[in-house]
């Protein structure tokens, strides 16, 4: 199944603004930094250590081949690099080609202690000039280069060339290796042991972070996990008191607004039963009306308030989109200006179906007020992406751009339309808390004298 491009963006996003991502680049940002630190110091030093340290053999070298004569005594030779297990070769200075080809035929030697010895050119880098600045005068002048990419030394002693090299090339290969691992490994063992803690130390951020996802969905009732004295602790429990507070005050707005209603229905019944009581006159009707009014205000109100608290949970179940339609053209009793257009197919969606058909009647209730009585009201139901949309079209007026954002607020209503129907004003603010509960939202598209669409779109959830 292909992923959307869309959700691993913000799976990515997601990730990157975590604070445990953040805090692990961190620290394998500056550990890199440490062991780049650490790599380059130690290689310094060792640099430079093993620069004296060639002084020094540059010098025992030198007293070494000077000691062997001129002509060499390569008995003398023998002794020595046996008992430094080194290969010997000698050439005469006016036959030594070994610099520029030492498999020349035309190179002879003049003693040499195997015959495959040197194998190939003797390239420089390091010379006597080089040991001057560690105050080390040799006596001689000695080269340190490589014979087959392995570390060989060149004396020069009066009409002679002395090159001299391990007996066993393996050995030659001081590799620094072991010390970059061990330094790796201790790096790894620290960022594995540093994420371990610092999990465990901000584990009560993740519990706190759960906590309010599970407040987004209504849950004013659990608490979070204390865990240690620190300041997490400390604000865990300030989280906990500030739920608590914030569940005795929604219950008791919601409280006061039952009595505050229970109180007003009363005398508005009375009221009620005094105009069935009295003979009838013009006056009576806009009474009645005037009553009828003041109970769905209440109503109105009451239920406002109840899709205000962002805490509510969505009584949600499964239904297909052709019964939510049927639900809904049921309200419309005798309403033959209604064209639907249904090209979602008859899919099973999850929804909070009360909530969902009452917005949805709310939008095609203003587009009966307000649409032009000759024309039709369009019902659209179509899939777009990953959501659903049910959009209503209207050919009335129109609104002004301005005032797009403001009729969705409570109670507004706009001045031209004031006189023209009845209402609240609440309508679509009641349409946008219910599209939002469900993860979705309003959209409005409305030109002037041509008329007006709300969609509401909301994410497909399915069984």
């Amino acid at each position: 199944m292909l992923q959307n491009p869309k959700n691993n963006f913000y799976l990515i996003r997601r990730i990157r603004s975590s604070l445990f991502f953040r805090l692990s680049t961190l620290i394998i940002v500056f550990s890199i930094i440490l062991v780049a630190g650490l790599v380059w110091g130690f290689r310094f030093s060792f640099d430079r250590q093993d620069s004296i340290l060639d002084a020094h053999e540059a010098y025992f070298y030198s007293n070494m081949v000077e000691s062997w004569g001129s002509p060499p005594d390569t008995f003398k030779v023998i002794k020595d690099i046996t008992n430094l297990n080194l290969q010997c070769a000698i050439y005469n200075i006016e036959n030594d080609y070994s610099r520029f080809n030492a498999t020349e035929k035309n190179s002879p030697k003049y003693w040499s202690s195997s015959s495959n010895f040197p194998s190939d050119v003797f390239y420089y880098y390091q010379g006597t000039e080089d040991f001057k600045r560690y105050n080390v005068n040799i006596p001689l002048h000695v080269e340190f280069g490589l014979i087959s990419d392995l570390p060989s030394t060149a004396v020069e002693f009066n009409d002679y060339v002395f090159y001299l090299g391990y007996s066993d090339p393996d050995d030659t290969i001081q590799s620094n290796m072991p010390t970059y691992l061990l330094a790796i490994s201790l790096t790894i063992i620290f960022i594995i042991t540093l994420s371990f803690f610092t999990r465990k130390y901000l584990y009560p951020v993740q519990l706190v972070k759960n906590r309010l996802l599970r407040l987004e969905d209504g849950d004013l009732e659990s608490q979070i996990p204390i865990l240690g004295e620190d300041e997490l602790a400390i604000l865990s429990k300030g989280i906990n008191k500030i739920i608590l507070e914030i569940n005795s005050l929604i219950n008791q707005k919601h409280q006061l607004l039952l009595d505050v209603s229970h109180e007003l229905r009363s005398p508005l019944s009375r009221m009620k039963l005094l105009l069935e009581m009295i003979p009838k006159h013009t006056n009576k009707t806009k009474l009645n009306n005037e009553v009828s009014l003041l109970e769905g205000m209440i109503s109105n109100l009451l239920l406002s308030d109840k899709l205000s608290i962002p805490y509510k949970n969505l009584n949600l179940s499964s239904i297909k989109i052709n019964s939510l339609i049927d639900n809904i053209m049921a309200m419309f009793p005798g309403e033959n200006r209604i064209i639907i257009n249904n090209i979602a197919d008859n899919i099973e969606i999850t929804v909070d179906t009360l909530k969902l058909q009452l917005a949805i009647r709310n939008l095609i209730d203003n587009a009966i007020k307000y649409n032009n009585s000759t024309d039709d009201i369009i019902f659209d139901i179509y899939i777009e992406g990953n959501n659903i949309n049910f959009k209503v079209t209207d050919f009335g007026e129109g609104i002004e751009k301005e005032d797009i954002e403001r009729i969705v607020e409570p109670f507004i209503r706009l001045d031209k339309s004031m006189n023209k129907v009845n209402g609240f004003g609440i309508g679509l603010t009641i349409a946008q808390k219910v599209i939002k509960a469900h993860k979705g939202k309003l959209i409005i598209v409305s030109n002037i004298n041509k008329g007006s669409s709300f969609t509401l779109s909301l994410p497909i959830k399915r069984k």
